[in-house]
């Protein structure tokens, strides 16, 4: 495995000047700059550093054609920003020609000079951008820029005992510059938080060290009541089924030469649950089609993809379900969809739901509690400017 020194020189020649502009561009990027991040491999950086790597390691090249395929998911607005202002000055600097393959509204139009919309692979429009979001009459476009999606009730949260808690949990290993203070958390009965923060923050690591794919440093957890082993492998197996991790990158966790439907099949006889589900059932419930129980994970896309390992972590009818970015490479209304599903799949299965985005103003409105990581105060409630001038 190449650690991120070797992966930023792969395809330009390692000379002090190309690991000069290799270093300029990680701090142009917000990431850090000294040895011990240049020294870490790919699983030590969370998904919002690897995408940043992984556009230096192109930008390195001096390309005149960028093609990006949603480069901004898992990404926060700070680093957006950082991310769009770098693209506009290479555009500037070597004429580039840019092909932005994305979801993110926002970025697409202060990015682009020109839209193509495509449905179901046919072209439903093209042209300047500012004519087209003008004229209103593209179905795709409404959708994509404000979900038609009327709001539903908010579901009331069992607060009789914690699911799941966490008791000053020191994270082993912290993606960002800053380690992150004892961490402590607890989560309901059909509740749906959600956890915010910075990229690198240590969010995925959070997720990790609660399914038991990472060790603490120090600190308790604890489901319902009992202690749960730090390990996933010294849990047992009704530990393992009751807490279920939708990954922010579903493609390196699913099997690439196993058929969707073969890999759900597994699950479902791995948790037991196969008489109570079925494969369709699975996929019906993230919005899939049946006939992708036949496609390989290759055939998918990247919001397809998200949304089978979604499935394949509910055949498990988990007690606690912690989703990465889940909704991170959907479109508006998609998310929209997905999201109103976890929050029914809450309600009705008594299940806790700890979502990690940066969508925050996508979920507000769809669940109980926002909170924010960060290593001045570890978790707290997360307070927007105007809640706070209002408070």
């Amino acid at each position: 495995m190449q650690r991120v020194e070797q992966l930023l020189l792969w395809f330009v020649p390692k000379t002090p000047e190309a690991l000069s502009d290799a270093v300029t561009l990680l701090r142009a990027m917000g990431l850090p700059a000294y040895n011990t991040f240049l020294h870490r491999y790919p699983n030590q950086l969370s998904g919002g550093q690897r995408r940043r790597v992984a556009l230096i390691r192109v930008l390195l090249k001096r390309p005149r054609l960028l093609l990006l395929d949603e480069p901004f998911a898992g990404i926060d607005d700070a680093q957006r920003y950082n991310m769009m202002a770098l693209l506009r000055r290479w555009q500037r600097q070597y004429r580039g020609a840019l092909l932005l393959i994305s979801h993110d509204a926002t970025s697409v139009r202060d990015l682009a000079t020109h839209i193509l919309v495509l449905q179901q692979g046919q072209q439903q429009a093209y042209g300047p951008m500012t004519s087209l979001l003008a004229q209103n009459d593209v179905p795709l476009l409404k959708q994509w820029q404000a979900p038609d999606i009327a709001p539903i009730a908010m579901p009331v949260a069992t607060r009789a005992a914690p699911v799941l808690e966490l008791d000053r949990l020191l994270l082993a290993f912290p993606c960002s510059g800053n380690p992150l203070p004892p961490l402590s958390l607890q989560l309901y009965a059909r509740e749906m938080v959600v956890l915010h923060g910075v990229s690198g923050v240590g969010k995925s690591t959070l997720a990790k060290t609660v399914i038991g794919l990472l060790a603490q440093r120090q600190g308790a957890l604890s489901l319902a009541g009992e202690p749960l082993a730090t390990a996933v492998r010294q849990r047992q197996r009704c530990q393992q089924q009751a807490v279920a991790l939708v990954p922010q990158d579903p493609a390196r966790t699913l099997n690439l030469f196993r058929r969707v439907g073969a890999q759900l099949q597994q699950a479902l006889r791995r948790y037991g649950t196969y008489q109570e589900h079925s494969v369709e059932h699975l996929l019906a419930v993230v919005a899939l089609p049946a006939a992708y129980a036949r496609r390989f994970p290759a055939q998918l896309s990247g919001g397809e993809l998200q949304r089978v390992a979604l499935a394949r972590a509910l055949a498990a009818k988990p007690a606690v379900l912690i989703c990465d970015e889940v909704t991170s490479a959907l479109d508006a209304l998609t998310t929209r969809k997905i999201l109103v599903l976890l929050q029914r799949l809450c309600h009705e299965h008594h299940m806790a739901l700890l979502l990690i985005t940066h969508q925050v103003e996508s979920v507000r409105a769809l669940c109980h509690r926002v909170l924010l990581l960060s290593p001045a105060s570890g978790i707290t409630p997360f307070i927007t400017p105007a809640t706070r001038r209002a408070s």
